[in-house]
Formats: structure tokens, sequence, C-alpha cells
């Protein structure tokens, strides 16, 4: 009998020497079925380092992590118990106030910030496993790999892994609807475009700044065919048209039901944002350089990588539309003159600069270009994790500040408090206080106080005749702004006794508070 022995096909890559170890341990009828799993070891590991860079990081609640949840907590309120919201946040939040911070105040309810923080780690390590998704499926696994690899060492994503707002939740939307719509695509299928249109439009609900990469996620899922035969090219074009379709009509309801005047927010919080109304000193230049120093090598490697995609495998709308997105954010920003939250926006931009720095771990089998790449991760790591820490130590741990408050609310529960910034601490007493406890000068314009006699007053002239009038028991000021500079001097001959001072650590500088009363 003649045994005739087939040649391997060559078109299938061969098993990596490290699959086949991890494989050998197993029973040999079992080996085959189990490569589909242990090939996905190394996301697997992937994901973890992003784990552990993002719960590395600790500190009190931020100011807007503290407001996110605070108001949430607030529309609650409103919404069962009748509770009067005093203002509307739907003027000062750049995204619904019914969406994100109704769902913070539900997690915070259940298991306090870090609960709701842990959302956004979840989310975060959802939107590295998209970037997975689609990456490999323009360049393989491989690539898909090292794109994973890329947004996952990266500082702002491990800072945005702990923080507890809206950013996190719509990044991840924008990526699983990117990872969505180039599956529908490529498998002809028009039964997810739907969903990718409803992704858009929570995302843009969440935060209104993901409207900028509405029309990216759809000319990706619109390029993400080769342009060979009509109907492949057709089908993507109707992915793209009806998630369009379906996110244009979501957005119009919301906006005709619910979210009348969210829309009014989001014209005063994003489309008519100019820079004007923030005092900042950096310059169109100085914002490219606070970028670069964010995430440069991120930057410098997705070029390159968009170089690699036109020059060699003849991408050029993908490469284009994946690169202006990449920098999107950062030029956006430049151009209006305003460096607010830029450490989170990059991280966007990560998203589409991913998949470019995946095409550069496509061939790698020469062992000069192995150490180059290897260069690259053990760079990209330190930067990333020192860039983080930078972030997340940047603002003062108010947990001492809070812990010398707690006895003030003690002896007298039903204290009226003025400080600066007061969102954390009144976010750490949310269950044991009222809203008119709390009142700020920062800023001092929306400082309000109506006297026994006399025509309501506000601002700084509002501060000085409440602060006579012993109106606010607890005072605590740090100094950060021109207000508080202004009244504390005024103080003790307002009959106010200094009687805590509290320094609070931050990476760049002790913040000390000075907490008064008056004992009247």
């Amino acid at each position: 009998m003649t045994t005739t022995l087939s040649a391997p096909d060559a078109t299938t890559p061969p098993t990596p020497t490290w699959q086949l170890a991890v494989g050998s341990f197993l029973p040999p009828e079992k080996r085959s079925a189990a490569q589909r799993w242990i090939r996905r070891v190394p996301l697997t590991v992937v994901l973890l380092i992003q784990l552990g860079m993002s719960l590395r990081l600790s500190n009190s609640a931020y100011r807007d992590e503290a407001l996110y949840i605070w108001t949430g907590h607030r529309m609650f309120q409103h919404w069962f118990d009748g509770a009067v919201l005093y203002d509307n946040p739907s003027q000062y939040f750049s995204g619904s106030p019914s969406v994100y911070p109704a769902l913070a105040a539900l997690l915070d309810s259940a298991g306090g910030l870090e609960t709701v923080r842990a959302l956004s780690v979840v989310c975060m390590l959802s939107a590295t496993f998209s970037i997975y998704c689609f990456t490999h499926r323009f360049w393989g696994h491989r690539a898909g790999l090292a794109a994973a690899l890329a947004f996952a060492l990266a500082g702002p994503t491990h800072h945005l892994g702990r923080f507890a707002t809206f950013d996190a939740m719509a990044l991840a939307l924008l990526a699983g609807a990117c990872a969505l719509g180039v599956r529908s695509a490529q498998n002809r299928s028009l039964r997810w475009a739907p969903l990718v249109g409803a992704m858009l439009a929570l995302a843009v609900m969440t935060k209104y700044a993901a409207l900028m990469f509405v029309p990216v996620v759809l000319a990706v899922t619109f390029l993400s065919v080769t342009w060979r035969g009509t109907a492949r090219r057709l089908h993507a074009k109707n992915v793209a048209l009806v998630a369009l379709a379906t996110t244009a009509g979501l957005l119009a309801l919301f906006v005709a039901t619910v979210g009348a005047e969210d829309y009014a927010g989001f014209r005063s919080t994003t489309s008519g944002r100019s820079g004007t109304s923030i005092v900042l000193p950096d310059s169109p230049w100085g914002i490219v350089v606070r970028a670069a120093g964010f995430a440069g090598p991120w930057f410098v490697l997705a070029f390159v990588g968009a170089v690699v995609a036109i020059v060699r495998f003849r991408r050029y709308g993908l490469a284009v539309v994946l690169l202006a997105a990449a920098v999107a954010p950062v030029a956006y920003q430049a151009l209006i003159g305003e460096a607010v939250s830029i450490e989170k926006h990059i991280d966007f931009g990560l998203v589409f600069a991913a998949p470019l720095i995946g095409v550069l771990a496509m061939r790698t089998a020469q062992p000069w270009r192995k150490f180059v790449m290897l260069g690259a991760v053990v760079t990209l790591l330190i930067s990333g994790a020192a860039t983080s820490a930078r972030i997340y130590d940047g603002w003062s741990n108010t947990r001492a500040l809070t812990d010398t408050l707690e006895y003030k609310f003690r002896a007298a529960p039903y204290i009226r408090t003025l400080g600066e910034p007061f969102e954390p601490v009144r976010y750490a007493f949310n269950a044991s206080t009222e809203y008119w406890q709390w009142a700020t000068t920062d800023p001092v314009q929306a400082l309000y106080y109506e006297p026994a006699e006399g025509p309501a007053l506000r601002g700084l002239d509002a501060a000085r005749a409440g602060l006579s009038d012993g109106y606010w028991q607890v005072v605590y000021f740090n100094g950060s702004t021109g207000a508080s500079q202004e009244l504390e001097p005024l103080l003790a001959g307002f009959g106010y006794t200094l009687t805590d001072t509290v320094p609070l650590i931050s990476k760049d500088k002790v913040d000390v508070y000075r907490i008064w009363q008056r004992f009247q």
C-alpha cells in the first residue's frame, strides 16, 4: 500500500512555537481545537497589563468626577422625588446629564467611587479589544495585537481607566461601533448596521465631542473593504449609510423629546467653544507641544505606520483617514486655543492611531526589526507609565480635608459652607447634607445671596454681604482664586476664627487649606 503525504497549505501561516509548546500539555486529540483559545493568550496578557497600569493609580475624587456623580444623584432626586435642581446641568455639561451622570449615580449608590471607576476600566478594556478586532481585519492577527498593545500602554488610556467621567464610556462606544461596522462591511451583513448607528448616537449623547469621530467611524467602515468588485464596495457603502441614518434618526428623536435642553447645552459647551471663555497661557504651538508630552511617541509611530500602509499596502484612503482622526483632537484644540482636557481627548485620537502602529509589526522576521520593535515597546511602556502617573497625581488628595470637615458636620449637621473648589468635598458628604449647605467662590460670578434687607446680590458683593452676616458658618479657602485671596483677609473682621490648617499633597505642590468658623 502506498501512502501519499500531502504538502502543507502554503497559504496557512505556521503555528508559532510558543503555541505548540502550550498545546503540548494537552491530550493530542484536543490540541487542534485548543489552538483557537491558546492564540488569544497574548491579547489577554495585553488586557491584564492595561488593567494593572490603571489600577495602580490612586487618588481622591477629581472635581469633574465628583460633579458628574453628584449631579446624577440630583437628577434622580428630581425625577422621582420632585426635588428642585436650582440650576440646569444641561447648560454646563458637555454631555447629556441624563446619560452618564445618571448611570454613575446608580453605580455610586451600589459601591461608591471605586465602583464608578470600575465602569471606566471596563470601558477602556473593551475599547482595546475593539481596536484589536478591527485592526486584525485590516492587517492580520500580529498587527491587531500590536495595535492593542500600543493603545494599552498609553498614559491617557491608564488615566481614563481610573477616571469616573463620561470619556471612557464614549470612547468605548466609538471603538466598538468601528469594530462592528468593519465586521459588517467585510462580512456583507446589514443586520449589525443599525446597532453601529445606535452605538454612535449613544456615544454622542454621552459626550458631545464624540460627534467629531462619527464621520471617521463611517469612513473607516466604508474603506474597510478593498476595491475589488462593485458588490463589495456597494455593500460597505450601504452599511455606512444605514449606520448614518440610524445615528441621525436617534439623535433627532432625542433632541425632539427629552434632549431639547441638552441641544442648547451642546451649542454652548461644545460646538460654540472658542477658547475665549477660559484663560490659558498656551498658544496653539504650546498646545501641540503639550500633546506631544502626553503621547509624542505614539504620534510618531502612527505617522510612520501611515507611510508604510500607503507605500507597501496601497491603502491610501484608510491610512489618511486614520492619521487625520489621530491628530484631529490636538488640531482642533490648537485651532481654538484651548488646552482643557487635552490629556483625555488625545486618547480618542489614539483609538485610530493604534491600527497604524500595528502595521509596523506585520513583518519582524529580521533580527534588527525585532530589536527595533522591542525598543519601541519599552519606550511606550516607560512613557505611558510616567505620563499616567503625572496626570493622575495632578490634583490634591482631599481625604484629609473631608476628614477634618466631618467633625464640623457631626457637631452641627446643618451648617452652611463656602469653599473652593467644593465639588470633591460636597460629593463626599452627599448622603448627609443638602444642596443649600454648599457654596463656592469658583466661579464667584455664580455666587448668590439675598440679605434680610435690600436687593439680592451676586459675585463678590454677595460673598462680602453673606460673610458679614455670618450666613456661612464654615469657610475653607486655599487661595487658588482671586476671590478667596480678596475675601480671606476680611474673615477675622467678620467674626470668623481660623480653626484648622490642612495641607493637601499633590505631585507638584502642597495645597494648604485654611478652615475658618463663625461660632455665633
